[in-house]
């Protein structure tokens, strides 16, 4: 038996990912689409199989040049795309003078071919269309044939699979730049009969060609892969998501519930952020820091399933208990953050990050480069004179990484990227950790503009984290005066995010927490008496007043 396989196609629906990788090669579960596919077909008895390529043909033929199958392999480059119809037509040289089976390369389904295909061969119809009750139900049947092809979708008719079984004799009706159905809608005019193959209930389907369809297939195959059958069934609550573009919902099952992370369909081979989450994660439950524990993931997709900390931040947190806790709770956390700072050092591998390695005096220019851009120029539209203020942030910076104490730094230490779950607090959205200053994430959370903390806590939990981090006497002056230029980093970065992410990502409650991140940068910028820094004090107070 042949079979041919569809796979020319640019994947439209697909981009921008498709643009990479041609959709065919798309790894569900770590398994190309098209191996799947081919799987299939060769436990069903077929032998020889045809594949058309164009978009992106010389990936498709590289994977072919290495992964081996038991069925005979025969790839049919198109030099300009055919369209379904065309490509069909242009097969039938191929094959010999029995009927042939056709599947497109963009599903996931257990649909038996062989019985398609057995089915077909006790008609005397000219083609077979394998099809099923699915949200493209638009193929309306009668006496177990096909009457028409619809344009609206109804509960009563069926969809196409695009699995069929075609007669050598129907070559005639497959035209360059149609589509298989226009040349069974020509076959249906003259009278020639298309039969209709509708598989068991237990038979599943779904069309990959979208990127929604895509990442909800992939997500079912990560639930399904769970020690537990909690997740037979589920609910889908979207979460409220924050400054990342990344996806967050909560899947409850029976009896437990998980948190997805979706990073998006990740193509690169390299570094990525999906990978560095799952690395660092892994790395951090080693070690006992308390963070999320990774269930399960898929590096493609993008998908992450973690454990459910609940919801409460410590943001709202802090808000809902007597102010003698409070400090208790933020010197718990500063605890917590030493133990991620040292414990999490030990055995980091610079392979787990994914944008920098360290954070570098080059990284503290950025920030401040990012607090100019977006919130001076865009933002506050504040006038500067651009080389006086470019020699501030060479010293911010040169400063934000003198003396350091040196350890595994979170990077986006701030109160709602810390969860309470039985009043401990957990560390979450780490993917951006590197090797860096502890003063940085400890002036982060000093410093949040969602706190907006009074300044003498600030001092007071200062002091505390000195103390608790065993800094010695001679070091004191050089930790502080790290801690004050981080902080300025800090502030300048948060400064910029938040007219970033008002402006351009039309996200303008973050303009709620500029006015306490400006008061925030003005108590730093007050507690620094060097010279070096007059000029961004200057500007400070014109934009502090407009």
């Amino acid at each position: 038996m042949k079979a041919f396989i569809l796979a020319a196609g640019f994947g439209t629906r697909l981009l921008p990912h498709t643009k990479k990788i041609p959709k065919p090669l798309f790894p569900l579960y770590g398994t190309p689409l098209i191996k799947r596919i081919i799987n299939s077909l060769e436990s069903s008895g077929f032998s020889e199989i045809y594949i058309n390529t164009h978009h992106l043909n010389l990936q498709i033929e590289k994977y072919f040049e290495s992964e081996k199958f038991q069925a005979k392999i025969n790839l049919i480059h198109e030099p300009q795309i055919l369209n379904t119809g065309g490509g069909i037509g242009n097969i039938f040289k191929f094959m010999d003078n029995k009927p042939f089976l056709v599947v497109n390369s963009d599903i996931f389904t257990n649909i038996d071919f062989k019985k398609v295909y057995d089915f077909h061969l006790n008609t005397k119809a000219m083609a077979t269309l394998c099809l099923l009750k699915n949200r493209f139900n638009n193929v309306e049947i009668e006496n177990c044939c096909i009457k028409k092809f619809n344009k609206n979708f109804s509960e009563k008719n069926y969809t196409f699979t695009g699995v069929q079984v075609i007669n050598p004799s129907a070559e005639k009706f497959f035209k360059i730049n149609e589509t298989s159905i226009d040349a069974y809608k020509k076959m249906m005019a003259q009278g020639l009969k298309i039969k209709a193959f509708i598989p068991e209930n237990s038979t599943f389907f779904n069309d990959l060609g979208t990127i929604e369809s895509f990442k909800n297939q992939s997500l079912e195959i990560l639930l399904k892969n769970l020690k537990t059958n909690d997740f037979l069934k589920y609910k889908l609550e979207n979460l409220k998501g924050d400054g990342s573009d990344r996806k967050w919902s909560r899947i409850t099952g029976k009896n437990n519930s998980l948190i997805l992370a979706d990073h998006g369909i990740n193509t690169e081979n390299g570094k990525s952020q999906v990978k560095s989450f799952v690395k660092i994660a892994r790395h951090l439950e080693e070690k006992n820091i308390k963070a999320p524990k990774i269930i399960s993931f898929d590096y493609f997709s993008g998908l992450v399933l973690t454990e459910d900390l609940g919801d409460e931040r410590l943001e709202d947190y802090i808000k809902n208990i007597p102010d003698e806790q409070k400090i208790k709770t933020f010197k718990k956390v500063i605890k917590e953050l030493i133990n991620f700072c040292i414990q999490g050092k030990k055995d980091f591998k610079d392979s787990m990050t994914y944008q920098t390695n360290f954070y570098d005096k080059q990284m503290s220019f950025t920030e401040c480069l990012y607090f100019k851009n977006e919130f001076l120029n865009n933002y506050a539209k504040i006038n500067y004179d651009e080389n006086k203020l470019l020699k501030v942030f060479d010293f911010i910076s040169s400063k934000a990484v003198e003396k350091p104490f040196t350890g595994l730094m979170h990077r986006d230490f701030q109160s709602r990227n810390i969860m309470i779950k039985n009043h401990i607090p957990y560390f979450i959205d780490f993917q951006g950790a590197r090797t860096g200053p502890f003063q940085y994430d400890l002036a982060s959370i000093l410093i949040d503009p969602y706190l907006d903390l009074d300044f003498e806590i600030k001092n007071q939990l200062l002091n505390f984290a000195v103390n608790e981090i065993k800094i010695d006497k001679d070091s004191i002056k050089d930790f502080i005066n790290n801690y004050k230029y981080c902080a300025l980093s800090r502030n300048l970065h948060i400064l910029g995010a938040f007219a970033f992410l008002s402006l351009k990502k039309n996200k303008s409650y973050f303009e709620n927490y500029i006015p306490p991140a400006l008061k925030s940068l003005n108590d730093t910028l007050k507690s620094i008496e060097a010279d070096e820094i007059l000029y961004l004090k200057e500007i400070e107070l014109t934009y502090q007043g407009a």
